[in-house]
């Protein structure tokens, strides 16, 4: 074995530099983010509704009441958050820096005596030696890569015995980089695993019975942070600056609580644990020593709440036996916490692997010291070895079984669940290839029923005790034949802009429903029973394909809705020939309106006739002015009307009308010349012109028994002239233009 003690004081004067006096509120002048991506730092502790908004928008990582104090770590965008809040933070020296620590450039066949930190090639090649060293015992794999190409390893630890009906086990640690006793007592786990089998049968036992998957780095970025050969200079969060354990898809705050892309170290593990049905697992960090279960993101207990609490207390309680007094007590007296109950967090790991993955799943804060002397790394082995061995053996643990087919004996994917017992996911599938199914549970009796696309629902009773297995198999039998599709429309017949309701009449219980609807709107619906409307006229199918489980099937009618055309309304239209006449003229009228109207009813002001039902009517009409025509055109589906103003215009009798009153006064009006000659029987004294609102369009003063008046500047339109002599006044409408 080769030991190198890398040291990095240059790097540390560089960045304990920037931790000095900082007065302005902006985190730039706190701290020299461009270094080192993060900051450590404390501040007084807030009123609880303030801290749980923070712990939303940077990471909490210890809240001490009695101090009154929180520490929490903060990219730049995350810290200027904070500073928004008018806190103070004090700036302190990251976990990972306090202490030089003691690195191994690993060798194969090199004696391990587990207490100095590997270099990142030392643990690639480690991880392949437990593969090269076991290969009947031991896979080792790659979950993905990191941000910086980095691989995320994990090792498959079990034996050929009973292949493929085992419970599953997932631990992983270091997910906070610079958190790093977990990362080598998981290595150290692997390797006591693998080389006690053959020799311990507690431990043969153990992967006889059970499939141990572990990854013991699962943020390498983070952890080699400063380079692959030291720990020292270790992050909390990725090479992204993020956070991965508030990365995760949350149940409660949705795909991305934290607002920030999957990241690939979280993508990799969420995609990991969807290809596996695992029953029980683990993830380990440090920085304080407590075992954490669910949930973390709110504060309601899990349906296996008494179960969590049940193994927490038993892994903390063996630590404590194994180590010292004081060991698994710095947040509570027994050891353990609700997570939430601790602080509420989102995007954690542990809730994203309880809901979404079905597994149980805990927490362990490992040490208080998140980088610890190598030289003490063994001591938090011997005390977490036999509380480690311990949970793998609570996977056996409760029920398990196998579902499948009563007729073939295959294994069917089933949902099992605990009748007014599961809520929140806690419910479990037995695996799609194997059957098997494992269901942890704290000791007693319980009704469980079985869940199968295409067989009827079964129900089992079970009383359960602590530390012993209750095997349950279950074959399902008398699996649902596949639906026969069948249908009615009503009504059949309709018109257009008509709709028809639709009742499915399948048998065999379908569960869903695609319609095709020829001519129809919509078009296509999954709809049991649909109503669909159709606006054209023809002969239209009907297609109806139902499913369940077991299969589907499919009904077509051809020509089966029959939709009529509906006459559209009239609009109605008109013209009139000639549309200027002389007194007592008339007018022939023809009818345009469209849509067939069968009834007519025309309105003439003015005519003679005034109303008439004929659809092309001649009028008369007597007297000069000028009039408006209405019609009404019908038919069976309804009716429209039409109106013209001044559609027609009468005038006097003849170009130059001759009007003589009793007035003495004569007017001719020549309207196309635009002028008026006036001759009275005495001299005319004025002249006066006006418009339709009565104001003075024109005034002359003649003085004379005949004057003409030229009206070509005139604007067209109707007037009002009123002639004045000494004998009389005459007004008169007339037209110009």
């Amino acid at each position: 074995m080769k030991k190198r003690i890398f040291l990095i004081l240059g790097v540390f004067v560089a960045l304990l530099a920037s931790f000095g006096s900082m007065h302005a509120q902006r985190a730039k002048e706190y701290f020299n983010f461009e270094e080192r991506g993060e900051a450590y730092f404390s501040f007084k502790m807030p009123e609880k509704k303030v801290l749980a908004e923070l712990a939303q928008i940077m990471s909490v990582d210890k809240v001490n009441a009695e101090t009154g104090t929180v520490i929490a770590y903060a990219n730049e965008e995350e810290f200027e958050a904070f500073l928004r809040y008018g806190m103070k933070p004090t700036i302190l020296t990251p976990p990972s820096m306090e202490r030089v620590v003691e690195m191994m450039d690993y060798r194969p066949g090199a004696k391990n005596d587990w207490n100095t930190y590997p270099t990142y090639e030392g643990y690639v090649s480690m991880m392949n030696e437990f593969q090269a060293n076991y290969p009947s015992l031991c896979t080792t794999s790659s979950v993905g890569k990191s941000v910086k190409n980095r691989e995320l390893l994990v090792c498959r630890l079990t034996s050929s015995v009973n292949a493929g009906k085992k419970p599953k086990v997932f631990f992983t640690s270091t997910m906070h980089g610079d958190e790093t006793t977990g990362y080598v007592v998981m290595l150290r786990l692997i390797d006591y695993l693998l080389s006690n089998y053959e020799t311990d049968p507690r431990v043969k036992n153990i992967l006889d019975k059970t499939e141990v998957w572990i990854s013991p780095l699962t943020n390498p970025d983070g952890t080699y942070r400063m380079g692959n050969n030291s720990v020292n200079g270790a992050t909390r969060y990725n090479a992204n600056n993020i956070d991965l354990n508030r990365n995760f898809k949350d149940d409660v705050h949705g795909d991305h609580p934290d607002g920030m892309p999957w990241q690939p170290e979280t993508q990799a593990y969420m995609d990991f644990q969807s290809q596996h049905n695992f029953v029980l697992g683990m993830n380990v960090h440090g920085g304080a020593e407590v075992v954490n279960y669910p949930w973390d993101n709110k504060k309601e207990r899990h349906a296996d709440d008494e179960w969590f609490k049940y193994i927490s207390l038993n892994y903390a309680t063996t630590c404590k036996a194994a180590g010292t007094a004081s060991y698994m007590s710095d947040v509570e007296p027994n050891g353990i916490t609700n997570g939430a109950d601790w602080y509420v967090i989102t995007g954690s790991r542990q809730d994203n692997a309880n809901y979404f993955h079905r597994l149980r799943e805990i927490t362990l804060e490992i040490s208080s010291t998140k980088l610890v002397q190598a030289s003490q790394l063994p001591k938090y082995w011997n005390y977490n070895k036999e509380a480690m061995l311990d949970l793998i053996e609570e996977a056996m643990y409760g029920i398990q079984g196998t579902v499948t087919d009563a007729a073939t004996g295959q294994p069917v994917k089933c949902l099992i669940t605990i009748k007014n017992h599961d809520k929140r996911n806690s419910d479990v599938y037995s695996d799609a290839s194997t059957g098997f199914y494992v269901r942890p549970i704290k000791a007693g009796t319980y009704t469980l029923t079985y869940k199968a696309d295409g067989y009827p629902e079964t129900t089992r009773e079970v009383t359960v005790v602590d530390g012993q297995t209750v095997v349950m198999d279950v074959a399902l039998g008398n699996a649902v034949p596949a639906p026969v599709a069948n249908f009615e429309g009503t009504p059949r017949q309709i018109k257009e802009g008509e709709s028809v309701s639709f009742k499915d009449l399948s048998t065999n219980n379908p569960t869903s429903w695609s319609w095709v609807f020829e001519g129809g709107t919509p078009a296509t619906s999954t709809a049991q029973n649909p109503t669909v409307t159709y606006a054209t006229a023809g002969s239209y199918k009907v297609t109806l394909t139902v499913t369940n489980a077991t299969g589907s099937n499919t009904k077509t009618e051809e020509n089966y809705i029959e939709v009529v055309a509906v006459q559209p309304a009239p609009v109605a239209n008109f013209e009139g020939t000639p549309r200027k006449i002389k007194e007592g003229e008339t007018v022939t009228f023809k009818d345009l309106s469209t849509n067939n109207p069968t009834a007519w009813l025309w309105g003439f002001d003015g005519g003679t006739p005034a109303l008439s039902t004929e659809q092309n009517p001649t009028v008369t009409f007597p007297k000069a002015g000028h009039y408006t025509v209405r019609l009404t055109a019908t038919n069976a589906t309804g009716s429209d009307t039409k109106v013209e103003e001044n559609y027609i215009e009468v005038i006097v009798d003849t170009n130059l009308a001759d009007v003589v009153a009793q007035t003495g006064i004569l007017i001719r009006h020549e309207s196309e010349a635009k002028h008026i000659h006036i001759k009275a029987d005495a001299p005319i004294r004025t002249v006066v012109l006006y418009d339709l609102n009565g104001r003075t369009a024109f005034r002359s003063v003649p003085n004379a028994v005949s004057t003409s008046v030229d009206l070509s500047a005139m604007p067209e339109g109707i007037y009002t002239i009123s002639i004045r002599t000494d004998k009389a006044v005459r007004t008169e409408k007339i037209r110009i233009g």
